[in-house]
């Protein structure tokens, strides 16, 4: 930020700070605006019983001064864009009035006053100079040298006054620059304080919104809300579809670790993008394994056929990236079982979304009772998958590890 003119350090930082204040002042402005307008009718009316011999060219002065505001009434009572845009010119444009203004004012009245009526335009031109610095608005780089023009004019004004006193110049000028000089220096404070404010509040709204993008990679999105709404356990108990896929003909011995990550990252950006787009969630990666799962967190009626497309899916992905690996047997080995698990995230410290139950384990011993480039699923599930228009084809039993003998189908296309 400049130390001067208080602009912040880019173009867009400046734009963004002035819709800020637009939304901020947009009220203030527009009843400081009336309240100007008034104040200038009310000084009119005064001047017919204060100033006897020069009411008429005074009401010319303020009637003037009245029609060249006019032109900057549209900024303050339009829309937050254009009060932020054109703000700050409207606010200037008023103060080059106003203040431009009080010098053949303040001369007219200056030629027919007594010392002891002089002496009563002196703490009307701080109060001009406070309003200016402290209730107008307007920025400190605008107002300084507006306030400046007029405490010089003023100072001439009394200099050519008949009836001025070097008492009267003493006590006029001293007060004169000390309201510019408390005015300027409650301005630069004010506003260097708001936009040092607004660019913390800004940092903080960007380390939140980074925050909750982080927390949302690590969680579903569903469950990252109920995360911020305060700590867990936070457990639901579904019915879902888990599909376990294991990219097979992947030696990671026969690699450099970092080539070895690169290809499977192309596998699970692959497999991510496309679980994105059906609504399935990926738990984790263990290994060259993927867990996903449709039906949590967001309960949805069809997380089988949902899955069943996705593991359909993730067969053509995996076999047209083995087609850029020829040195590789690149294929898919998918399980699949449908039923009631529980998901969920537990801990404190560091979140992880997971599930939990028979159907899981299930689904991983499908997986790795399976055959690559094919579908496993339980008799049950194709039971369940053929009435929904799916082709299967019956396996037989076979014997799985911790289950004992199981009938089993292969998912075949939909």
């Amino acid at each position: 930020m400049n130390r001067l003119t208080l602009a912040l350090d880019t173009p867009d930082l400046e734009r963004a700070w002035w819709r800020d204040w637009a939304e901020r002042q947009a009220g203030f402005e527009r009843v400081a605006v009336t309240a100007l307008f008034a104040s200038m009718v009310s000084f009119a009316l005064l001047d017919r019983v204060a100033f006897a011999h020069t009411w008429r060219e005074l009401f010319v002065l303020r009637a003037w001064m009245l029609l060249a505001m006019l032109p900057a009434i549209p900024a303050f009572f339009g829309t937050r864009d254009t009060l932020a845009r054109w703000g700050q010119p409207a606010l200037l444009w008023l103060a080059m009035v106003v203040f431009g203004s009080l010098w053949p004012i303040q001369r007219t009245i200056a030629f027919q006053a007594t010392p002891d009526q002089l002496v009563l335009t002196v703490p009307a031109v701080m109060i001009g100079l406070l309003a200016l610095f402290g209730a107008s608005g307007l920025r400190f780089a605008l107002a300084a040298p507006v306030g400046v023009c007029t405490v010089l004019g003023f100072g001439v004004i009394l200099w050519t006054t008949p009836s001025s006193t070097p008492v009267l110049l003493i006590l006029a000028g001293g007060g004169a620059i000390s309201g510019l000089l408390v005015g300027s220096v409650v301005a630069w404070s004010r506003e260097a304080h708001a936009r040092m404010d607004f660019v913390r509040r800004r940092e903080l709204d960007r380390e939140r919104r980074r925050s909750e993008a982080l927390l949302r990679n690590l969680v579903p999105e569903v469950l990252a809300r109920r995360l911020e709404a305060g700590p867990g356990p936070h457990l639901d108990r579904v019915e879902a579809t888990v599909v376990f896929a294991t990219v097979v003909g992947y030696d990671a011995e026969r690699w450099s670790p970092l080539d070895a990550v690169a290809l499977l990252d192309r596998v699970v950006a692959a497999i991510d993008g496309r679980a994105v787009a059906a609504g399935v969630e990926r738990i984790k990666t263990v290994g060259a394994t993927v867990l996903l799962v449709a039906g949590v967190p967001t309960p949805m009626d069809d997380h089988l056929e949902r899955a069943a497309k996705l593991a359909l899916q993730l067969l053509r992905v995996v076999d047209r990236i083995a087609r850029t690996e020829p040195d590789l047997d690149l294929r898919l080995r998918v399980g699949l079982q449908t039923g009631v698990l529980v998901g969920g995230v537990v801990g404190r410290n560091r979140y992880a979304y997971d599930v939990w139950g028979d159907v899981v384990n299930t689904a991983s011993r499908l997986d790795s009772h399976g055959e690559a480039g094919r579908i496993q699923v339980t008799a049950a599930t194709a039971q369940r998958l053929a009435a929904t228009g799916f082709t299967v084809a019956p396996r037989g039993e076979i014997d799985i590890k911790g289950k004992g003998r199981m009938a089993t189908a292969w998912l075949e296309g939909a």
